[in-house]
């Protein structure tokens, strides 16, 4: 009898031994089907080419504009906001150059915002299709900057077209306390004109 219930529980042992070690096996295969499958997503997503999205990538700019829609008609008159995005820095100054197409719209008068009080230069050179702002704050001023519309431009749409608002990055600079330079990122902007 005894023989017969040590014949059991080694049966039983070998058995479950068995199942352990299949269960490990299969635990084994997985993990190895699963780094090989997540490296080659990873190839994969490398290769990919990603089409940013430019609502998105403005956001994240530090300069960057906005409009109330960029669907428009010949004839319509819209407001152009730049916005610049301090981050809670303490900024001194901002300069931009933005380059437009004067065929296809004209820019009114730039219209100052409210954070910068000193506007020594707004100029709208519509022979070249551009348009340079250079904003300061008074130097008894020291408030750091979240987000703020730079300067608002009139525009007045012309032609039908496709047109394209963009920064000259060489040209645009956001200065910070004592003089550093902060600017990160610069957005633009396609407007369709029908």
């Amino acid at each position: 009898m005894m023989n017969e219930d040590l014949k059991q529980f080694l049966l039983f042992l070998l058995v479950s031994l068995l199942i352990t070690g299949m269960g490990l096996f299969g635990l084994v295969v997985i993990k190895n089907k699963t780094e090989e499958r997540l490296a080659e997503l990873e190839k994969e997503a490398k290769e990919i080419v990603m089409i940013p999205d430019t609502h998105k990538l403005t956001r994240r700019s530090l300069l960057y504009l906005e409009i109330e829609k960029e669907n428009l008609t010949v004839g319509e008159m819209i407001d152009l906001k730049v916005v610049i995005q301090g981050e809670g820095e303490t900024v001194d100054g901002v300069e931009f150059v933005l380059a437009y197409n004067p065929k296809l719209i004209s820019i009114g008068d730039p219209i100052p915002g409210s954070f910068f009080s000193l506007y020594p230069l707004t100029e709208v050179n519509p022979d070249k299709g551009t348009v340079r702002i250079i904003a300061l704050r008074a130097p008894d001023e020291n408030n750091s900057l979240s987000e703020a519309v730079l300067v608002t431009l009139p525009v007045s749409v012309l032609k039908k077209g496709r047109e394209e608002f963009k920064f000259d990055k060489e040209k645009s600079h956001i200065i910070g306390y004592a003089g550093q330079e902060i600017l990160q990122e610069v957005g633009s902007l396609t407007l369709n004109i029908e």
